[in-house]
């Protein structure tokens, strides 16, 4: 076992016997399990600190090629060299499910973050999204000139991004089912991941070179250096800071406003199958052959997150050069939904006044050489005082005014889904009011739950069960009488008695003494509380009396069309 200050190995250990390991990921809810797949045709489940495994899965007739935990780790999914991919419940400890449908090597799999989905990539160009519901391919995306290399869906669910040898990223929409941008990049991408708060996508390729990308203007917003091997996995803070990079024997974090490599730690581990961030520390697990080994790095020691730590520049990166390798970054590209429509409203609203405007607020908001924008800036700077005095002003007045349309925004944003949800609602309503047949199910599994019929319910039920006895099909007059018998054999007593009695004077003096003794131990008010007891019992009488005569005038128009039925 190595130690180091920063990072050590804390396990290593065979994990497929006399055959190599293709295949490894780390269980993301967790984050202390891990499943490999190897040459011997087996997946095997392994814990953070046990050299045996959990669970050993079998049932591939050729290598495992892919493997991957669903969100709950309760799932594990492999594909395999044929291109056969099989789904295994752990709980049962069983095969679940085998599909084909792939013609080659399936390279890749991944398990969607909510549904029960999951795709696969294959070296047959295609990717595909199955669904485990109904064991069956759903849809097939076709745009790879060669085989798929990595996917992944995107944190929200709606996208899938998948990789492949012909060194193009393709993004797909879910939804609408096709292409929704790709990108071209400079190798074969081999790791995606995305940031936690930003519409930002980070990329590590086999030439080296970690790579951002804005998935809202789909724009390359920066670029590494060439590094000294391949990247194998990329991993985002979970505070969005920084990107952790594992490369083949090392350990790089990346900031990117402006992109500057804060860290380089040697790691030593010769090809890193998964990495992740939990608790403050950094897992990662490699393999070589027949063996995994397990790393630990503690982020703490590591810049900038340590103390002491300075930045390591990149000179081919400076903002102010672009020699066509490297990528300025801009400053403030990435941003939230909400920030960008903010900046979209107040693009719109400073176009007039764009070139009349002194405020520094405006010039940053233009596109232009940071030369000429330190010109001008230098030349508002050497005016009056008053005129310095007035632009502090305005900038704080920006800052209010940029304040007040955040508010603004997200109030639109509300507004928007509320009425979404009440168009949802009123479409409907609308359905089970006109549809007969909605309303016949409907009553039919209430029919079976006839206890947990309340008389407020049966109040609501009544005018259906009216408008059933008005249609001209056997089976709807059928459900309709039917029920009726059922509650008017419950509610018909209770209807009859509260509508016949006369009105109810005084109240139940056992119950009352009851509370009186109750507030009196609580050294409460007694005539505060008498009062209430009075307003409530007296309230509770008189809406059951008004459900009571509701009931007992809609049964009779309900007898009247029975009398019509029986003629």
């Amino acid at each position: 076992m190595s130690f180091s200050l920063t990072c050590w190995i804390i396990e290593e250990f065979v994990a497929h016997a006399s055959s190599n390991v293709n295949c490894l990921s780390i269980g993301k809810k967790s984050r202390r399990v891990f499943v490999t797949g190897g040459d011997d045709r087996k997946v095997n489940l392994w814990a953070v600190g046990r050299t045996t495994p959990l669970l050993c899965l079998s049932g591939h007739t050729s290598s495992v090629k892919s493997v991957t935990y669903d969100s709950e780790e309760v799932l594990v999914v492999a594909g395999a060299s044929s291109g056969t991919i099989k789904l295994w419940d752990l709980e049962q400890s069983k095969n679940v499910r085998t599909l084909t449908g792939h013609r080659a090597k399936c390279s890749s799999v991944e398990f969607h973050p909510f549904g029960e989905f999951f795709a696969s990539g294959s070296s047959d160009t295609d990717l595909k999204i199955w669904d485990i519901r109904k064991k069956a391919c759903i849809h097939t995306y076709n745009g790879h000139s060669r085989g798929i290399t990595t996917i992944r869906f995107t944190p929200d669910g709606r996208w899938v991004v998948s990789c492949g040898e012909d060194n193009v990223v393709k993004v797909w929409d879910l939804t609408a089912g096709r292409l929704l941008h790709d990108f071209k990049s400079h190798g074969v991408v081999q790791c995606i991941d995305f940031h936690p708060h930003e519409f930002l996508m980070a990329t590590g390729s086999a030439d080296r070179v970690v790579q951002f990308w804005d998935l809202e203007t789909f724009e390359l917003i920066g670029s590494s250096g060439s590094e000294a091997s391949g990247v194998r996995s990329v991993s985002f803070h979970p505070d969005g800071r920084t990107l952790f990079c594992g490369l083949d024997e090392s350990l790089k974090v990346f900031s990117w406003e402006p992109i500057r490599c804060h860290d380089a730690v040697d790691m030593g581990w010769s090809h890193l199958g998964d990495l992740c961030i939990h608790e403050g520390q950094l897992l990662g697990c490699s393999y070589h052959q027949s063996r995994v080994a397990i790393w630990i790095a503690d982020i703490s020691l590591i810049g900038p997150y340590a103390s002491g730590i300075i930045p390591r520049s990149n000179n081919n990166m400076d903002p102010e050069s672009n020699n066509g390798e490297n990528v300025a970054v801009v400053q403030g590209r990435t941003r939230s939904l909400v920030e960008s429509w903010e900046r979209r409203e107040r693009c719109k609203s400073s176009e007039a006044v764009a070139f009349s405007s002194p405020n520094n607020t405006i010039l940053e908001s233009v596109n232009m050489p940071s030369t000429v924008r330190g010109c001008l800036q230098t030349s508002e700077r050497s005016g009056t005082d008053s005129e310095h005095g007035i632009e502090i002003v305005m900038q704080n007045h920006e800052s209010f005014l940029s304040v007040l349309n955040s508010r603004f925004t997200k109030l639109q944003v509300t507004g928007c889904l509320v009425g979404y949800m009440l168009l949802y609602l009123e479409n409907n309503c609308k359905i089970i009011k006109y549809e007969m047949q909605v309303q016949v199910d409907l009553i039919s599994i209430l029919m079976e739950k006839i206890d947990t019929i309340s008389l407020d319910v049966f109040t609501c039920l009544l005018p259906l069960l009216r408008g059933l006895l008005d249609s001209n099909i056997e089976r709807h007059i059928n459900v309709s009488l039917e029920m009726l018998l059922k509650l008017v054999k419950i509610f018909g007593p209770v209807i009859s008695s509260t509508t016949s009695a006369s009105s109810v004077v005084g109240v139940d003096l056992q119950a009352e003494r009851r509370y009186l003794f109750f507030f009196y131990l609580a050294d409460a008010s007694y005539t505060r509380f008498r009062w209430l007891y009075f307003f409530f019992n007296r309230l509770n009488l008189n809406v059951r009396r008004a459900l009571c005569n509701q009931c007992f005038s809609q049964l009779q128009n309900i007898k009247k069309i029975l009398q019509s039925l029986i003629r």
